[in-house]
């Protein structure tokens, strides 16, 4: 049970270890995501300081749209952004006037790009100068509409501060957000209040993350699409607005994904190994305890001898039936007990067994304690390999006796053959004679 607990305890480390080490690199991922986002995210903002200084620094007349679209054009292709404009925050006390000195009227775009005049309105924020790339594309352009613009000029910030809004998606064109820098026009040595806008892609910021094919921005907790709940984020803050980059969780993958089940696998080997293995040493003690006890309960001699002439072990029989403690019997050469006139048999017989052959029904005479002799007759099985030699003797002494006084006794001779006569007596008893 204990084994078990251990395996499942390694198992759970083990994917643990995995998943741990996924969310690490996953977050790493975010977090290099994340840095590369926001650099971008500076790029756009020098771009947005660059139109400002540019819109500040014409001395000479008035910027026009063509000057602007060019400008824009030249400094924005190079980082694959397009769309930028000049917006001014026009009450609606000013409208006509407005509408007379850039010579268009103030028009608002529906979502299928349709352009009609606006509404009326507390106030504006019209595009005087455009790139003519959506979503800026005409010059008049409300974009007091779109969200998020007219927050982002609102927000307390510091003088020439980059602002950005939430993302969003501008009549139904590619999601994205406004960068926003306030901006000087001078127009014939007037200044006029205005805002540089720069749009920028979502796609634009995501593609200069290149660690992850899969990426979810949020800016300001708006997200143009989810890649699901599974993910980890890295977040940071700017220009004013608060940017999270999800990346998915990786899952486990190579060795640490297969890791755990090797672990279990084989733990599950090891305990089937460990229970065959107790099974099998359950049986060996079982057979062990058995051949104990009948080494202990037989009244046969059991010995256990050593190729080097000395016993290992002897049963109590040994030492009952001859006299000698267990230790007298270990420590002297086994040949000490044996009669001096069997000694050269015994010998041989020996030999005959360190070379594998087995004996049987072999007899010599073992010396007692006491001074006499026993005839035990040996069956005996040597282990090569242990070098060890298994005979169990039986004392044949009470045997031998009477097959000697068998063999060796007389019997008494028979009565001589002779005539009988019968002799009377009184009474009429008679008494039988031999004759002589």
């Amino acid at each position: 049970m204990l084994a078990l607990a251990v395996i499942v305890v390694g198992f759970f480390g083990a994917r643990f270890d995995g998943q741990r080490d996924a969310r690490r690199e996953s977050e790493h991922r975010a977090e290099i995501a994340a840095t590369e986002i926001r650099g971008r995210l500076d790029q756009g903002g020098t771009l947005a300081d660059s139109l400002r200084r540019f819109m500040a620094g014409t001395v000479r007349g008035s910027v026009t749209n063509a000057q602007f679209a060019s400008v824009s054009s030249r400094w924005l292709s190079p980082a694959d952004l397009t769309a930028a404009a000049w917006i001014e925050q026009v009450p609606a006390s000013r409208r006509a006037s407005y509408e007379q000195r850039i010579g268009r009227q103030i028009v608002v775009a529906d979502r299928q790009g349709r352009i009609t005049r606006a509404g009326v309105k507390p106030s504006y924020l019209p595009a005087t100068l455009v790139t003519g790339i959506p979503p800026m594309t005409v010059p008049g352009l409300d974009f007091a509409s779109e969200p998020g613009v007219a927050a982002a000029i609102g927000r307390p910030r510091t003088l020439y501060q980059v602002t950005a809004t939430s993302l969003t998606r501008p009549r139904d064109e590619l999601a994205g957000l406004f960068l926003v820098q306030s901006a000087q026009r001078l127009t014939n040595g007037a200044v006029l209040p205005g805002y540089v806008v720069l749009f920028v892609p979502e796609l634009w910021l995501r593609a200069s993350a290149s660690g992850t094919d899969r990426l979810e921005l949020r800016v300001g907790g708006v997200a143009s699409e989810s890649i699901g709940t599974d993910a980890v984020h890295s977040r940071f803050a700017d220009a004013g607005q608060r940017f999270d980059v999800l990346v998915p969780l990786e899952s486990v993958q190579g060795a640490a994904a297969i890791l755990p089940w090797i672990i279990l696998a084989a733990g599950l080997v090891v305990v089937a190994l460990v229970g065959i293995a107790e099974i099998y040493a359950s049986r060996r003690a079982k057979a062990k305890a058995e051949v104990d006890r009948l080494f202990t309960i037989s009244p046969d001699l059991i010995v256990v001898a050593g190729f080097d002439g000395y016993f290992r072990r002897v049963n109590p029989a040994f030492e009952s039936r001859l006299g000698y403690t267990q230790q007298e019997v270990l420590t002297r050469p086994l040949l000490d007990f044996v009669h001096p006139d069997d000694r050269g048999r015994t010998e041989e017989e020996g030999h005959r067994l360190h070379e594998g052959q087995t004996t049987i029904s072999f007899v010599n005479r073992y010396l007692c304690k006491n001074g006499s002799y026993r005839w035990i007759e040996w069956t005996a099985t040597p282990a090569i390999e242990e070098r060890l030699t298994y005979a169990v003797g039986r004392d044949v002494t009470e045997r031998r006796k009477a097959e000697s006084d068998l063999h060796h006794g007389r019997s008494r001779p028979a009565p001589a053959l002779g005539c009988h006569r019968a002799v009377p007596l009184r009474g009429g008893r008679q008494c039988h004679r031999h004759c002589s």
